[in-house]
């Protein structure tokens, strides 16, 4: 075989290949994004009360789990706390003194019993009997006084929990969104005291036109762009060739029972508005989210049929320490469908 032929096999060997990986990922256009909170808790009083305590001072004040938010007038409970502690460490001292009782009825028992054998008539059976029943009765005290304890130690530890719900403290990281009451006000058992939003990871439903659906997976990377930025308007552009290559050159994924034309034709991106960016916003911002979950309902809206993606994103802050992205702000999104069970061979 000639150097040119080899040469020739090698460019087209490459060639193919290139096509190959360049078509492992597809980047669809969603219909229509949706950012919002993803988690949000509002902090209630298990007890009803005044309030003593709220720690956050003013709505934006960002809190770590296990952070104290806000506790009620607890001088009561806290009074009988320490009596319920008390009562339990009286008790150690009632076992040792029972402790100390059942030795001495147990030496005296013995003595008694090693008497009787160097000199048979030293007690009578009756004395025998007496200190045998001493013995036994100082032994169901200790036993009794154990007891006492395990019964005063657990009723002080339910006193410990019913303080513990007097007090409420953060079950996550996040920022206080709503301040709903002050000190000195009494809420009711449940009632709201503020809001804690974890603005750190966001979720964006992303609807997708259902022709897409074989190609969705989870774990797939999703692109978020603040609507009107630089990079989102070169996406949109990239998506409209991606779509019109998909819809030129593959056969449709779902065709009517005719036959003759598809039942679903792929959607078009909108196109994204002119924005001019406000002084220190930074135009080109692009975050990577991860398809968490396909929902079970496809969406029916304008006769046309989308699928529901709950995409979760992580919220980066800037340097002043603000989320950069926001609930409900205007977003564009393109998944990053990657092909699964496909192998890629270099040789053909």
């Amino acid at each position: 075989m000639s150097r040119a032929v080899l040469i020739a096999i090698f460019v087209c060997g490459n060639v193919v290949t290139s096509e190959v990986f360049a078509q492992e990922v597809q980047r669809i256009p969603a219909h229509q994004t949706v950012v919002k909170v993803l988690r949000e808790t509002e902090i209630a009083m298990e007890v009803a009360g005044t309030l003593k305590t709220v720690v956050p001072t003013e709505e934006g004040h960002f809190v770590t789990k296990g952070e104290l938010l806000a506790e009620v007038n607890d001088e009561v409970i806290k009074a009988e706390v320490e009596a319920a502690d008390f009562d339990a460490q009286l008790l150690k001292i009632d076992i040792e003194f029972a402790k100390i009782a059942l030795e001495n009825t147990k030496l005296d028992l013995v003595a008694k019993q090693d008497a009787n054998k160097e000199s048979p008539d030293a007690y009578s059976p009756s004395e025998l009997r007496q200190a045998q029943l001493e013995f036994e009765k100082a032994k169901a005290g200790l036993e009794k006084s154990q007891m006492e304890q395990k019964a005063k130690e657990l009723s002080a530890k339910v006193k410990h929990a019913e303080l513990k719900r007097y007090s409420a403290f953060a079950p996550h990281d996040g920022c206080v969104t709503d301040l709903k009451m002050f000190p000195g006000q009494s809420p009711r058992q449940g009632d709201a005291v503020l809001t804690l939003t974890d603005l750190s990871v966001l979720e964006a439903e992303v609807q997708i036109p259902f022709q897409y659906r074989d190609m969705l997976h989870l774990g797939d990377d999703v692109e978020i762009r603040p609507s009107g930025s630089k990079r989102a308007a070169a996406a949109a552009g990239e998506v409209q060739q991606a779509s019109a290559q998909i819809s030129n050159d593959d056969e449709p994924l779902f065709k009517s029972s005719s036959d003759d034309e598809p039942l679903f034709q792929p959607s078009q991106p909108k196109e994204s508005p002119t924005v001019v960016p406000a002084l220190g916003e930074t135009s080109d911002e692009v975050f990577i989210g991860k398809i968490k979950f396909i929902k079970p309902v496809a969406l029916q809206n304008q006769n046309q049929t989308y699928i529901v993606l709950s995409v979760h994103v992580p919220n980066p802050r800037d340097s002043e320490g603000r989320y950069r992205l926001q609930s409900g702000m205007p977003v564009d999104a393109v998944v990053l469908s990657t092909p699964r069970n496909k192998t890629t061979s270099l040789q053909k």
